[in-house]
């Protein structure tokens, strides 16, 4: 059932889109010649393209600490006062005057899950992908092998995460807490993709670097 479930979401979601990258991909590495560049601008062009998404993503996630800051202190004292269900029914009371349900947590996560369906089908089209088999980019020998960098170490992925933690400085309105799964995130995906393709940690950390220009420019904003 879970092969059937997630093949399914594959085939409805993630295929479609890997086809729709690998078309872009192409014809941008007909300008350039250059699959590594190329990977880059592919990167660079989906970022813009969805920017209206993302920055609306951005909003709800603002949304949800703002109000978090103005019903989070209430529910802590309601917790204090009260057990049971006279606490059960007075926390409802609270998020029923503010229209507001724990379901709504989610938007903090919106902008990620944005971005996940992008970064699965990038790593199918770069894996079923001929361009970047012993291809050299950079100092980079094989774009379809991690970078091995520094002496056997492969450096990409710890520039993501550098990238990843710098955001969630330039991130408007983060909580401690959401500071804090901000930064589990950036190491998970370093645990994550610390093997992967280097033409993956390429298009990942070049629409991470956007991403962190775009909250930079809010932030100053």
């Amino acid at each position: 059932t879970y092969v059937f479930i997630v093949s399914l979401l594959y085939t409805a979601f993630i295929f479609p889109l890997e086809r729709t990258l690998d078309f872009l991909f192409q014809m941008i590495n007909s300008v350039f010649a250059s699959p590594g560049f190329s990977v880059i601008v592919l990167s660079c062009f989906l970022n813009l393209l969805t920017y209206p998404a993302y920055r609306y993503a951005g909003k709800l996630q603002e949304r949800e600490v703002l109000i978090k800051k103005v019903i989070q202190p209430q529910i802590d004292k309601i917790k204090l006062e009260s057990h049971g269900h006279e606490q059960h029914m007075r926390v409802k009371k609270l998020y029923k005057r503010y229209s507001y349900h724990p379901v709504y947590g989610m938007r903090s996560s919106v902008g990620i899950l944005l971005q996940l369906p992008f970064l699965f089908a990038a790593y199918h089209m770069i894996k079923n992908s001929s361009f970047f088999t012993a291809t050299s980019f950079w100092g980079i020998q094989d774009l379809a092998q991690p970078d091995s960098l520094c002496m056997g170490i492969n450096a990409l992925p710890f520039l993501m995460t550098f990238v990843n933690i710098c955001s969630s400085f330039a991130t408007v309105s983060l909580t401690e807490k959401e500071m804090q799964r901000s930064w589990f995130m950036a190491i998970f995906f370093l645990i994550f993709l610390y093997a992967a393709p280097a033409a993956l940690l390429l298009y990942w950390t070049t629409n991470n670097i956007v991403s962190l220009a775009i909250n930079y420019s809010l932030m100053k904003k």
